[in-house]
């Protein structure tokens, strides 16, 4: 039986995929670390009481500063394990269909590099949690301010996460009603 590197029938298939595995959720993770898109709400617009916090994620907003502490970011682990799904689900066939064309000391050594990464983000992350920063909440909308997950609109691709929101005349153009 010829068996071509690629096919199913090829007995380093199995290898293949948990390294395509590794490799795709490394990168989704060290990209959500490193780049987000930044959210704007209506009231962000026109605040009133002083600067509002931001609001992080991609492509779900799971992330907003808590305004209260300085140094602390509300998320939602739930949206954040949706958010690493959807890309996975994107990157995973494409990461796959290049190792079936690699050779497999290639795969293998990039499958060991996607493991370090996972390990990594996974060890920040746990620090994140751990010291505070990233306080795990149900929601991060503010109902108190009328603000709700619903109105939270993509205004930016950034690599640094900072406090205060930032404001949109698209989305939100002044005067116009929030809801």
């Amino acid at each position: 039986m010829n068996q071509t590197p690629g096919r199913p029938d090829d007995p380093r298939e199995p290898a293949r995929r948990r390294h395509a595995a590794c490799i795709s959720l490394g990168a989704v993770l060290l990209l959500d670390l490193l780049v987000t898109i930044e959210w704007s709400f209506p009231r962000c617009s026109a605040p009133v009481d002083g600067p509002l916090p931001a609001v992080f994620g991609a492509p779900l907003p799971y992330e907003r500063w808590c305004g209260a502490l300085s140094l602390v970011y509300e998320f939602m682990p739930h949206v954040y394990v949706l958010d690493v799904a959807i890309f996975f689900a994107a990157i995973y066939p494409l990461v796959r269909w290049a190792l079936r064309r690699a050779p497999p000391r290639f795969s293998a050594a990039l499958g060991g590099v996607g493991v370090a990464l996972v390990l990594f983000v996974g060890l920040i992350r746990a620090v994140d949690v751990a010291s505070g920063e990233w306080d795990p909440v149900v929601s991060i909308d503010a109902p108190s301010y009328d603000d709700h997950y619903g109105d939270y609109r993509p205004i930016d691709i950034t690599t640094r996460r900072h406090t205060t929101c930032t404001p949109s005349t698209y989305w939100f153009p002044a005067g116009a009603p929030s809801r």
